[in-house]
């Protein structure tokens, strides 16, 4: 902690060297899969038709993922109110 001194560990330093070639050859490795490389203009090309300020959404919305549930929280509602009661009562 605290340390400066950019000389490599076995130079008595604080650096670490990491062969970053090799590390995401074995993350490839792993999953299967090539790491796709961002542009000269630092956008991925999975998004590179998106237009500037447009954002990328991963998964669904609150509204989206309300939906599979609400059949669920209909069977229950009776249950959480009554233990919200004794939760009062208790207090």
């Amino acid at each position: 902690e605290g340390c400066f001194n950019t000389n490599l560990v076995t130079q008595g330093g604080c650096a670490i060297w990491y062969d970053e070639p090799e590390i995401v050859r074995k993350i490839e490795e792993r999953i299967s899969e090539k790491i796709s490389e961002m542009g000269k203009d630092f956008r991925h090309p999975v998004h590179k038709n998106l237009a500037p300020g447009d954002t990328v959404v991963y998964g669904k919305t609150k509204e989206e993922a309300g939906k599979g549930m609400s059949d669920h929280i209909k069977a229950i509602l009776s249950d959480v109110d009554e233990l919200l009661v004794v939760e009062k009562d208790s207090q």
